[in-house]
Order: C-alpha cells, then sequence, then structure tokens
C-alpha cells in the first residue's frame, strides 16, 4: 500500500495503448498527485458518507483511509481486465476459462462491496454499456431496439451527485437501507447499506438506470424501482419457501415410506400380523412401546418420545411394566420385537422432525436468504436484482445501463482521422508521455491517409497478435518473407487457383475445401495483396438450423426469410478492390466475453474480412475467414458492431430473437439487405 496522506482518490490507470502506445504499462511508482479535487471535499457527498456510516466517526475514518491508501493502479487494473475477462451481470457457460471468469466476478463483486468510495471518487473514468438483457442473454421486450438510442455506451460527466435515501424494514439487520445516486440530473444508481452486529455491510450496483427526460421529483422514480425490488424479493422469498416446502415433504415421504417397508417386513418374518400394534413377551407380559405409553415410566417416555435418542441406542431394551431391566437377547422373538420397536421409535422421531421442521420453515428460508444477501462477493439473487427488470412498470421512460470498463481507454475502432495529440500543458498527459511511442500515431512523410490507415490497421492486428513481445513477431515476419516461403505460397495459390475455375464441376466443392484450408491459416499472403484478388460469388449468406440434443429445431429463421434467400439470384460480376489498403478494424461482441479469443472485422469498402486471434495457447493461432461478407445491395455505411452483436447472439448464444433481428433490423431496417459470402480469386484468373 502506498502510505501517504492524501485527500483525494486519484490514479493514474493502466490502458491498452492500442493505438498510439507500444504496449501495456502498468504504473506502481509513486506519482505526482494533481490539486486536491477530491469528492471528499464536496459537502453533499460528505453528506452522504456520514449518512452511510451513521455518523460512526470512527468506523467512517478508517474506511476513508484504508480507500486513500489503496495501491489505486494496481486496483484499477485488477477491475479492468475483471471486466474485460467477465460481466457480473451475465451468467456464463462451462467452459476451459470458467474458473477465471469465476474470479473475475469475485473481483468485480468485491470491490463494488468494499470499493464504493474509490468508484465513486472515479465514477467518471468508468463506462456503462447499454444492455437491454437479462442474465441469460434474452432480450428485455420492453427495452427499445439498440439503434434507435443515441449512445449505447456513455459515461458519467460529472462525478457530483444528489442522493435519495429509502429506510427499509430492519427484517434481520440492525439496519437496512437503500440509497440511489443520482448523477447527471438523470442517471441513478442503487447503492445498498446494512449492518448486523456492529458489522456495516455495503454494495455499490453495476447497473444504471438512465431516464430519457428530467423529472421534477426524482423520490417517485426511486420509490418505484425499490417498491418494485422489495415485491422481487417478496416473490423470490414465496418460490424459495414453496420449493423448501416441497423437497421436505418428499423426503419425509420417502423416508417415511422406507420405515414402514423396514416395519412390514420386520413383523413379516417374524410371523406377526402386520395389523397388530400390541406385542407380548413370552411370559406374556406387554412392553412399553410408543403405542402404550401409559406403561412406560417417565424416563422410558423421555427415551422413546425421542429426547434422548443417543442414551437410548446404547442402552435400548424392552422394558415390562413392572421394571425397566435387560430380557434375554437370545430370544428370536424378542428379537424381532426389539427391531419393530426400534423402527417405529425411528418412524416417531421422523414425524416429529418432520411436523418441527415444517413449523420452523419461515425461518430456515429466511435465514438462507439472509446469508445469501450477506455474500455480497458472489453473483447471487440480490446482487443481480436490478439485471432483469423486464417486470418493472416504470412511470417514466428509462433504460438499463451496465458497468462495461474502467477509465479512459481508447476505442477498438480505429477510424480514419488521427486523434488530436493532448494539449502540451497537460499535467496528465506528462505522465504518460515518456511511454508513449509517438510514430506510432503521427503520419510518415508523404504518407496518404489510406496508407495511414492501413498501418494502424497492421499494427493493431500485429499488437494483438503479439502483445509485449517483439521478439515472436520479428521471428514470424523472417520466417513469412524468406523467399523460398513466398514462392512455395504463390506456388500453392496459383494451383487452388485453377481448380477454381470450374464452379459448376463435380470437384468444385473439394476445391472449397482446399481453398479454405489455404486462407485460413495464410492470412498475411491474403491481406497484403487485396490488390491483385477479387471476391467471387459462392451463396447468400444466412444463419444455419440449430438443433437441440433430440433433433429437434432449437433456432431457426422464417419460412418466410429462408424463401427470400432461396429467391437471390446469384452474382454474376465479380467484386474488385479499388486498392490493397485496408479502412478500419473492430472487434466483435465475442471479445467481449473472452479474454484470450479476439473475433476481428476488418472493413473494406462494403466488405467485411473476418479475423480470429485465440492467444490461449503457448503459440498464438491465427485464422482468416476463407469468405468475405460482402454487401452489394446496401443502402447504407457498413456496421461491424451492429453485424457482430446480431452474430455473437444468434451463433454464440442461440438466440432467436437475434435471428428475427437479423431478418427484420439488418436485412430489412438498417438497409444492408442480403449480405454475400465471396471468395477470393486472382484477378487475372476467369470464373
Amino acid at each position: 500500500m502506498l502510505k501517504k496522506k492524501l485527500l483525494i482518490l486519484a490514479t493514474l490507470p493502466t490502458s491498452f495503448l492500442f493505438i498510439s502506445c507500444s504496449g501495456i504499462y502498468n504504473f506502481y511508482e509513486s506519482q505526482p498527485k494533481p490539486e486536491n479535487k477530491s469528492l471528499l471535499t464536496n459537502v453533499k457527498f460528505q453528506e452522504f458518507v456520514n449518512s452511510v456510516f451513521s455518523n460512526n466517526e470512527l468506523q467512517k475514518d478508517d474506511y476513508i483511509s484504508n480507500q486513500i491508501n489503496l495501491n489505486l493502479p494496481k486496483l484499477t487494473s485488477e477491475l479492468k481486465y475483471s471486466l474485460i475477462f467477465s460481466r457480473p451481470y451475465f451468467r456464463f457457460f462451462k467452459d476451459q476459462y470458467t474458473e477465471t471468469r469465476q474470479n473475475s466476478q469475485f473481483t468485480i463483486h468485491s470491490y463494488l462491496s468494499k470499493n464504493w468510495l474509490f468508484l465513486l471518487e472515479n465514477i467518471d473514468k468508468l463506462s456503462f454499456i447499454f444492455n437491454p438483457y437479462t442474465g441469460r442473454f434474452v432480450k428485455n421486450a420492453n427495452e427499445e431496439k439498440i439503434n434507435l438510442l443515441k449512445d449505447t455506451k456513455i459515461k458519467i460527466s460529472n462525478k457530483n451527485f444528489d442522493f435519495i435515501k429509502i429506510d427499509r424494514e430492519a427484517d434481520q439487520f440492525d439496519k437496512n437501507s437503500v440509497y440511489y445516486l443520482i448523477f447527471d440530473k438523470n442517471k441513478f444508481i442503487r447503492f445498498t447499506v446494512f449492518e448486523t452486529n456492529n458489522e456495516l455491510k455495503t454494495k455499490l450496483d453495476f447497473n444504471m438506470f438512465v431516464l430519457e427526460d428530467q423529472i421534477a421529483d426524482n423520490f417517485s422514480f426511486a420509490n418505484a424501482i425499490e417498491n418494485w425490488v422489495k415485491s422481487e424479493e417478496q416473490k423470490y422469498f414465496k418460490d424459495k419457501l414453496e420449493s423448501a416446502r416441497e423437497n421436505l415433504t418428499d423426503d419425509f415421504k420417502e423416508k417415511k415410506s422406507e420405515l414402514e417397508d423396514k416395519i412390514a417386513r420386520f413383523k413379516s418374518s417374524s410371523g406377526q400380523s402386520l395389523d397388530s400394534d400390541d406385542e407380548e413377551d413370552e411370559d406374556g407380559g406387554e412392553f412399553c412401546s410408543l403405542e402404550r405409553l401409559d406403561l412406560c415410566s417417565d424416563g422410558a417416555k423421555a427415551i422413546l418420545l425421542g429426547r434422548n435418542r443417543r442414551a437410548f441406542a446404547t442402552t435400548r431394551r424392552n422394558v415390562s411394566v413392572t421394571n425397566f431391566q435387560d430380557i434375554d437377547t437370545n430370544s428370536e422373538q424378542n428379537k424381532s420385537s426389539q427391531e419393530i420397536s426400534d423402527a417405529n421409535l425411528e418412524l416417531a422421531e421422523l414425524e416429529e422432525k418432520y411436523k418441527n421442521d415444517l413449523a420452523n420453515l419461515d425461518n430456515t428460508v429466511k435465514n438462507q436468504l439472509f446469508n445469501e444477501k450477506n455474500d455480497l462477493t458472489s453473483s447471487n439473487f440480490f446482487s443481480n436484482i436490478t439485471t432483469d427488470i423486464s417486470s418493472f412498470n416504470s412511470p417514466y421512460k428509462f433504460h438499463k445501463y451496465s458497468l462495461y470498463s474502467i477509465d479512459l481507454e481508447k476505442g477498438s475502432d480505429i477510424s480514419a482521422k488521427p486523434e488530436e495529440s493532448p494539449k502540451k500543458n497537460s499535467t496528465f498527459m506528462d505522465n504518460y508521455s515518456k511511454f508513449i511511442d509517438e510514430k506510432l500515431d503521427i503520419k510518415i512523410k508523404n504518407e496518404t491517409a489510406e496508407e495511414f490507415n492501413n498501418r494502424r490497421v497492421f499494427e493493431f492486428i500485429f499488437q494483438t497478435i503479439w502483445p509485449n513481445n517483439e521478439n515472436k513477431k520479428v521471428q514470424f515476419f523472417n520466417t513469412y518473407y524468406a523467399k523460398e516461403n513466398i514462392e512455395k505460397l504463390e506456388a500453392e495459390w496459383k494451383k487452388i487457383q485453377e481448380k477454381l475455375n470450374n464452379t459448376d464441376g463435380p470437384d468444385f466443392e473439394a476445391a472449397i475445401e482446399e481453398y479454405k484450408n489455404f486462407v485460413d491459416t495464410n492470412w498475411l499472403f491474403i491481406l497484403e495483396r487485396l490488390d491483385k484478388l477479387r471476391l467471387d460469388f459462392y451463396k447468400w449468406y444466412s444463419f444455419p438450423d440449430q438443433f437441440n440434443e433430440d433433433g429437434s429445431i432449437k433456432v431457426a429463421h422464417s419460412d418466410e426469410f429462408k424463401q427470400l434467400v432461396k429467391d437471390q439470384e446469384d452474382l454474376t460480376e465479380p467484386f474488385y478492390y479499388a486498392n490493397k489498403y485496408l479502412e478500419s478494424i473492430s472487434e466483435g461482441d465475442t471479445s467481449r466475453f473472452v479474454s484470450n479469443y479476439k473475433d476481428l472485422y476488418i472493413l473494406k469498402q462494403n466488405t467485411l474480412i473476418n479475423l480470429r486471434v485465440d492467444n490461449s495457447g503457448s503459440e498464438p493461432k491465427v485464422s482468416l475467414n476463407p469468405f468475405v461478407y460482402h454487401f452489394p445491395k446496401t443502402k447504407n455505411k457498413i456496421s461491424a458492431k451492429v453485424l457482430t452483436e446480431i452474430f455473437h447472439q444468434a451463433l454464440y448464444h442461440a438466440s432467436q430473437e437475434a435471428y428475427h433481428d437479423f431478418e427484420n433490423d439488418f436485412v430489412k431496417k438498417f438497409r444492408y439487405n442480403l449480405p454475400a459470402q465471396m471468395f477470393f480469386k486472382e484477378k487475372d484468373e476467369k470464373k
């Protein structure tokens, strides 16, 4: 920890400097701190902190001291990379990264719970993304389509905030309050506080509600949310209670049936009537039993009623009306009677336990929910309660945004316009300037805009494949650009091109397979010579049908859309690139959820070229999609973001709604029309 008495919670965040930095830098050294502008100097913020700690000055001072002395760069890095690998508002599927994602979720929830002061101090460095989904990637029908929103990613511009406090029923807590922090007059974040045995628990929500328009009465909106939260908690309790009651009853019935069968077998083997409950010993004496408690002494009654089960287990004997002594255990009849008596006793205890458990079931479930709510570092119902808002009937129009990233990172989209450098007198920039490789974000002399963009796209690709590993990159280039390797690739490519000439021949599909294998692994060979290539039509693209394990259809396009695709005429003319320069590159939605896998989309005229980078192994695996997405009938500028979001939901999560979005939004509303899958051919080759 940095043992410095600071009044500001500031950090110099680590960043992926994809464009202007040559690598990733972690700032662990002490840096000069800017002028104190901490929220702790803000009267409203002080009022909020005092309210949270109920004016417990000692507890408050300890917490603030802890937050001030955090290793802020390290903390920022941990949270940043946890958010890259996992999202707290989505449930993930089990795969090789499950443990890492679980650790990431633990980190995120821990920071929201324990380091909320740091997060509020740096709230303007957090990015929130429009999130119309529930925890299972099901779109909320009440949310508008994403394309209708002006901003899909937003930040809070002013760190100062107002707050509304709502005191909840104490229940099992000594204190139970909820705050709604209001930023920029229309952004609401929920903050929960409860206390048990002098232990204060806090949690900042990862979801943010953004009103479309400012309203005069912020309390009415906050109170509406909280009333909905209460109703969801009540439903959750009722569901848990009903489930617990069913499980308890089923378990009781199963054990009771086993014991009754056991008793019946004992009676049958001893020759006793199954209907006989009163047993006699060889001398005709009746036994003290559960059915004849009037024949029992007080001590025997206590044993039979289960108050001293263990003592009875070691001293159990048949009890006569006159005394409580051992009888002859060698008698087979006595042995059978003893077994029946034991089984009856066990059955009585089972019935008594079931009765007591049923009577205490409400409290048992309440305690389970209490423990779940207290577990603030896990993903559970209470920590995720604002994720699925589909049942919330708000009196005002709003949208849900969710925590997406921390710090002011450069986006992954690389546009044609170079970013302007910060002013020379920027104190913030001074701390970074010595780490920036300036040659990476300026034009080389006489370099055109197209050449500049092309260079930056390739630099982005190289940095993604070999992050901070210049030696590996150089080794690859030395091997690839060797004269014998280039000649070998050109010869192999020429043979494949010859086989692709006859598209109607019986061997065309075999040639396509050979083509796919070549393009998949020789990505640089293709990307560097687009000016020598053309695109020939392969087929119109649509999502494939996906099936359940039993063979039934899981998700599929509508019959009308399938017919639309079928009725399309093949493109007869090839598509030619104007030059070899790549325009821009962006990451697909899949990259959001898997840190070691990058799904890249390169824009070139009205085509999208898909490049995938897998860094999960010891060596990077790079593959180029053999088929290019071409939009010959588009009436709009192609957006990789829109395409990849729909593709991700449809193919990765088998979302039927994404199939419909492709049919209605992508093809029609966005006016992209149907994409065609095209394959690369040499310009001088004729189809």
